[in-house]
């Protein structure tokens, strides 16, 4: 049931693909400043992420919040609500302007697996490639 995605999930490992990029980056954890750095070789992006900027859990609660747990001990918080909850998609925004990443856009859908299995949350952007051209990306997040 989706209403399982209610509680605190371990981060395990991270995926990105574009489109149109026949490489992809996978890594154990999900350090934010080396997806960006693999998101910059393959398309044109602008955001500055602060250093040592890595996910080790993400929280959502019923009550519409999540909060991304960093491994320096930061954690940052916002919200987020179900668009179907049968095909596990869900919309979420932040509500901080330095967690702004521009190939994200607050649409994302979660995978979820019997409990020790590992689950899926995709979140899914465009980014601008160096020829000014939208490609969508996916980042997927193994978690359990």
């Amino acid at each position: 049931s989706y209403l399982n995605l209610c509680r605190k999930w371990t981060v395990l490992s991270t995926r990105v693909q574009i489109e149109g990029v026949s490489a992809f980056y996978n890594e154990t954890g999900c350090n934010i400043n080396s997806i960006l750095e693999y998101i910059k070789q393959h398309a044109q992006i602008t955001d500055v992420v602060e250093a040592n900027q890595v996910v080790t859990a993400i929280e959502f609660s019923t009550n519409g919040s999540f909060s991304l747990y960093y491994a320096n001990g930061d954690i940052d918080k916002s919200t987020w609500q179900w668009v179907d909850q049968k095909k596990g998609s869900f919309s979420y925004k932040w509500d901080f302007s330095d967690m702004g990443y521009s190939f994200v856009n607050g649409q994302a859908s979660v995978v979820l697996k019997a409990a020790g299995k590992e689950s899926q949350l995709k979140l899914a952007g465009t980014v601008k490639d160096n020829k000014g051209e939208n490609k969508p990306i996916t980042i997927t997040v193994n978690m359990k």
